[in-house]
């Protein structure tokens, strides 16, 4: 059940993928198939890699520096992109007593964007972290 409700939101967006373009006219089947399979295919690699093993023997004078660092930033960017649209939706649960009634999609609407903020705001600091370090040229 747990990995549904994590793979739930992906397959909505190909579903949604799909949707658009066969009401452009342009349905491509293996667009939203490609979309399906680069996440698995990102999901097993990321399963695959020893990040504590890497993360310990990562220095910058290494070739791997780079790629490896890259790596573990967009990994921290799927969590956080993982983790905040609990936080947003719990936060909306608390506040909205009923799911559907009086004002369900508005409360809906702030909730989304209160996520594309919070997230944006999340990038920003962490930028500004790494410009202060000197990572981030």
């Amino acid at each position: 059940m747990k990995l549904f409700r994590r793979l739930a939101p992906l397959v909505v967006f190909a579903a949604g993928l799909a949707v658009a373009q066969w009401l452009t006219g342009t349905l491509d089947p293996w667009l939203p198939l490609k979309t399906l399979a680069a996440f698995a295919l990102g999901l097993g690699l990321f399963a695959a890699i020893p990040w504590k093993r890497m993360s310990r023997s990562l220095a910058p004078g290494r070739w791997w520096y780079a790629p490896v660092l890259f790596l573990l930033i967009l990994r921290h960017f799927m969590a956080i992109l993982g983790e905040e649209p609990v936080r947003v939706l719990r936060a909306r649960s608390l506040v909205i007593s009923r799911r559907y009634g009086a004002g369900w999609l508005e409360s809906l609407a702030h909730a989304l964007a209160a996520l594309f903020r919070r997230t944006i705001d999340r990038a920003e600091r962490f930028y500004a972290a790494q410009l202060i370090r000197g990572l981030a040229e």
